[in-house]
Order: structure tokens, then C-alpha cells, then sequence
């Protein structure tokens, strides 16, 4: 087990043991604090670790956007170096095609590989896209658009194969 993952499955154990401390201690407390949201939050924090364990996890979800921040920069690079490669390659392909027409052979062999030239199939150009008849053209398959069924479902229509979710909940986050 990696130590990253070694430490996200601690981190996880440690907020599952707070949490559940934390639940412990509300049903202790009872209808003491039912309708007191401060007093309940006092008492997790001063009785748990489970502030300091969420304060963890906030502080590693972001390391990781950094961390993913900078995975997404060096993809970038390495795509852009890809690129340039691929049209590197490219080039010395167009050189090596070109001295074997000048030399007007179809093939030279060296200690390491045999160069050749060879015939391309025909190909399709385009000239004009808007006079090529109907036939040649791909339906694309039909996509369903989710956000007018949502609409339509939101407004109460009734549609077969499809239904509103209860929603969720979700955790926000904004760092100071």
C-alpha cells in the first residue's frame, strides 16, 4: 500500500471514529441541546478530535487540487511536446521521401533499416462541402437533452423513462 494511500485510509478510520464519538455525545446530551446548535458544536469539539480531523481533510483535499493542478499542467506540456514530436517525426518522413525521389530509387537499405517508398490510395478532398448530396452525409445519434427534460420535470410533467431524484446533500467548502 502506497503512503498516500496508507494515509487517506487512516484519515478516513480517524474521521469514522470522531464522527461516531460525536454522535455518541449528542445522544448523551439529549434534549439538552436539541434546539442548541452551539452547544453541540462546543461539546464535539471540545470532546473529539473531529474538528481538528476535518480541518485535516480540508488541508489534504487541498493538496490534492494542487497536486491535480499540476498533473493537469504537465499534461498540457507533455501534449504540447507530443505535438511537436509527432510533427518532428513527421518532417524527417517528408526528408527522407524526398531523397528518395530525388535519388529516383524505391528503396535504399542501410545497416539499420531499409528506407522505401510506396503508393498512397487515393483519397477524398473536399472542395466544397455544401454541394456534396445528402447521402454522403452520418446522422448523428440522437442526444438527449437533460436540461429541457429536467425543465419539464420540474414543472411537473409527467414523462415515461424519466423522474425527478430527491436531490441529495452535498458538503461546500470555502477556505479562509
Amino acid at each position: 500500500m502506497t503512503e498516500h494511500k496508507r494515509r487517506a485510509s487512516f484519515e478516513t478510520m480517524d474521521a469514522e471514529k470522531a464522527i461516531q464519538a460525536a454522535r455518541d455525545i449528542i445522544a448523551d446530551l439529549g434534549t439538552l441541546a436539541e434546539d442548541d446548535d452551539q452547544l453541540r458544536l462546543d461539546t464535539i469539539e471540545g470532546e473529539t478530535p473531529l474538528f481538528d480531523i476535518l480541518a485535516q481533510i480540508i488541508r489534504a483535499n487541498e493538496e490534492d487540487a494542487i497536486l491535480i493542478d499540476g498533473i493537469k499542467a504537465r499534461m498540457d506540456e507533455l501534449r504540447t511536446r507530443d505535438g511537436r514530436l509527432k510533427r518532428r517525426v513527421e518532417m524527417r518522413r517528408a526528408l527522407l521521401l524526398k531523397a528518395l525521389t530525388i535519388a529516383d530509387v524505391q528503396s535504399i537499405e542501410l545497416p539499420t533499416a531499409t528506407i522505401s517508398r510506396k503508393a498512397l490510395p487515393a483519397q477524398a478532398v473536399i472542395v466544397d462541402e455544401s454541394v456534396i448530396p445528402p447521402a454522403y452525409f452520418v446522422r448523428a445519434d440522437p442526444k438527449l437533452d437533460k436540461r429541457a427534460l429536467l425543465a419539464d420535470l420540474r414543472s411537473g410533467e409527467i414523462i415515461e423513462g424519466a423522474t425527478l431524484s430527491n436531490g441529495g446533500e452535498a458538503v461546500q467548502i470555502r477556505s479562509k
